[in-house]
């Protein structure tokens, strides 16, 4: 009797196709929804917390501020008598440097400013010297303590590279006649970035270097912030107070003197100006470091 053969090596070989389960149409959605969920509860733990404390900083500040005790966080340099302010452009002074010239110009008249340019770069280089005159006199400085230079090689043009040496021979001239105990300016970034306010830290530091200041006189820099800090109003306040050497903070009325003084600089008063007159750290709060 003969046995009937299969042959199964194939199916032995092949084998049975694995069972993969198939997920539903309903089980994704599930997943998709769950995953927004805990998105919008990361969310709203924390970065809805972290933007209340921004407001309330707001708040804080502008009312501390507001009310004339921002003064209480003032943190300013021990010994000054004579004191040489250095800018590269007519409105520098106002637009950057306000909180601290409208302090020292209340507690000495020895307060100096030099502007290394007459802000020619759009062809108004005669307009903007005046109107220098007119805003330092709101910021509390005398007249003859100011000097505006015309030089050819320190034109107002952030494509020129100021020479180091030309800068550093004009600010240590006058240091050395007027007996400058103080002297203040832009530091490496120049608030801005501007190329010709970086140019000034350059020669100072150059002048360091070869230790030609002498050893009365003092540097210090205005310090640059990031673009958050710096538009920030003055919510930087706190943080500045606790994280800078020295912090000038302005009251309403010399807020008050900052903002006249810039309205002299009529020929500057573009809209995006007046935004930053409203918004700058610079215009409330000057912070600032020594480098000697």
């Amino acid at each position: 009797m003969k046995m009937a053969y299969t042959n199964t090596s194939l199916f032995t070989f092949i084998g049975p196709m694995p069972f993969v389960p198939r997920t539903s149409e309903k089980t994704s959605l599930d997943i998709n929804s769950l995953s927004l969920n805990l998105k919008e509860s990361c969310f709203f733990s924390y970065y809805l917390p972290l933007f209340g404390i921004l407001i309330l900083l707001y708040v804080i500040s502008n009312y501390i501020i507001f009310i004339g005790k921002g003064e209480i966080f003032q943190k300013s340099i021990i010994g000054t008598k004579r004191v040489l302010l250095v800018t590269a452009h007519p409105d520098d002074e106002c637009m950057f440097f306000g909180p601290m010239i409208t302090h020292l110009s209340s507690v000495t008249p020895d307060v100096y400013l030099i502007c290394l340019s007459d802000g020619n770069y759009e062809g108004q280089g005669s307009k903007r010297s005046k109107e220098l005159w007119m805003s330092c006199r709101k910021l509390g400085l005398n007249d003859e303590n100011i000097r505006l230079y015309r030089h050819g090689l320190l034109p107002d043009n952030p494509k020129v590279s100021w020479s180091p040496l030309i800068i550093g021979h004009i600010v240590l001239q006058f240091v050395e006649t007027l007996c400058i105990d103080t002297l203040i300016t832009f530091d490496a970034y120049g608030v801005s970035g501007h190329s010709n306010h970086s140019a000034i830290y350059r020669a100072l530091m150059h002048l360091t270097g070869k230790k030609a200041v002498p050893d009365y006189c003092k540097i210090y820099v205005l310090e640059s912030v990031n673009i958050l800090r710096k538009y920030s109003i003055c919510v930087d306040l706190l943080l500045s107070h606790f994280t800078s050497q020295y912090i000038y903070v302005t009251s309403p009325e010399k807020r008050k003197m900052i903002l006249e003084a810039m309205g002299q600089h009529s020929s500057q008063l573009l809209w995006y100006r007046k935004l930053y007159l409203l918004f700058s750290r610079y215009c409330y709060i000057n912070t600032i470091r020594s480098i000697s």
